[in-house]
């Protein structure tokens, strides 16, 4: 049964058990003692593992035992309430949002609310936990999400009504230089900087210089809007984009444009950005942009088309969001470094080879802090 005795003999109120894994010592009854018959069982589970109850606990009169399972594969515990033990076997069971492409995954059952039904159900990406309601789980799981269900858009009407696009409420002022750093890509080891690029050679700041790097800027500022009951952070990077023209009207020169990206970053994301002493990454996978040319009501006109089309309706499995981060330390000299969002699936620059670096003053200015 895994246990043994740690007391000899029989005392008026029971015996005293020590588990032999733990080591920890429980007080038993002897009308208990059948209890301990259970300790070895195993349940399959709706993802092929195998939890097995390791312990169980033994609170006072009228309260229900409880129990211990563990999963030796992915070296996770649950506790359940005796007459609940087949809930474990619900443990794995993935629930997915196509709209959304993020996945919650079922790692616990929760009845302490006098019974009732409850999955403790944890973001495979971000590993954030949560308790929701075992009736619509799905819907709870994702409800304040970055990307949120409570929101609602009158996408079908019989009547003529005008749009209301999101408007923002705040606006931080723009940082508009910083050094980018590289080590110079043919291995002598030099630090290589240029104004508001990374590249690994050096060249003069103008468009064309700046459209050869993937990290460039010319303003970045942050725009506050609500949604509902929830704030959201839009990081907006004015950026130099180029390709070869080869189109039939072409020579095939090197054509330069301007990018407005928006990474949209959830209220609680952003915050990271406050009183920073270390390193941060701040991850979304809401984004939107504007070519060519920019202002509030087109970017904010974007970020509510862009909520419509992908947050609150329906995808095919073919839909993939970015999965962007925003990487941003403190350097030992107390200035920021950081490296614009980038999609970290099919891009993953070295944080000790490439940044961006300024001062926390100028760094600042991107800020949008809570009011006081």
């Amino acid at each position: 049964m895994g246990f043994k005795s740690l007391i000899s003999g029989l005392e008026i109120f029971g015996y005293y058990l020590r588990n032999k894994n733990t080591n920890k010592v429980i007080k038993c009854g002897k009308e208990q003692m059948g209890e301990f018959d259970q300790l070895g069982k195993e349940f399959a589970c709706r993802d092929s593992s195998v939890y097995t109850i390791t312990d169980l606990q033994l609170p006072g009169y009228g309260s229900p035992l409880i129990y211990t399972l563990s999963n030796d594969r992915d070296n996770e515990e649950v506790t359940l309430q005796a007459k609940y033990l087949s809930d474990v076997q619900e443990v794995g069971a993935i629930l997915k949002k196509d709209a959304y492409d993020h996945v919650y995954k079922i790692v616990g059952v929760d009845r302490s609310d006098y019974g009732s039904k409850k999955y403790i159900v944890m973001n495979q990406r971000t590993g954030q936990r949560k308790i929701v309601s075992a009736g619509d789980p799905i819907k709870e799981a994702f409800k304040g999400d970055a990307m949120i269900s409570g929101y609602n858009v009158n996408l079908v009407s019989d009547k003529r009504v005008d749009k209301q696009n999101f408007t923002f409420s705040r606006s931080s002022r723009s940082l508009t230089c910083a050094t980018g750093w590289c080590l110079d890509g043919n291995g002598s080891g030099k630090w290589i900087s240029n104004q508001n690029f990374i590249l690994d050679e050096k060249k003069t700041q103008s468009a064309y210089w700046m459209s050869h790097g993937v990290q460039n800027f010319f303003s970045i500022c942050t725009k506050e809007f609500q949604v509902g009951p929830y704030k959201f952070y839009a990081l907006i990077v004015g950026t130099y984009h180029g390709d070869y023209n080869w189109s039939r009207y072409s020579d095939g020169a090197w054509h330069v444009r301007k990018d407005f990206n928006a990474y949209i970053f959830s209220e609680q994301e952003y915050s990271k950005l406050y009183d920073m002493t270390g390193a941060v990454t701040l991850t979304t996978e809401l984004e939107t942009y504007l070519l060519d040319s920019y202002s509030d009501a087109a970017m904010a006109a974007a970020i509510t088309r862009y909520f419509e089309s992908v947050v609150f309706k329906e995808h095919g499995d073919r839909f993939i969001p970015d999965h962007n981060e925003f990487r941003v330390r403190i350097s030992s000299d107390d200035k920021v470094r950081f490296l614009l969002p980038y999609d970290s699936v099919i891009y993953r620059p070295d944080f000790n080879e490439k940044y961006f670096e300024t001062t926390r003053e100028n760094f600042d200015k991107i800020l949008i802090r809570p009011l006081r």
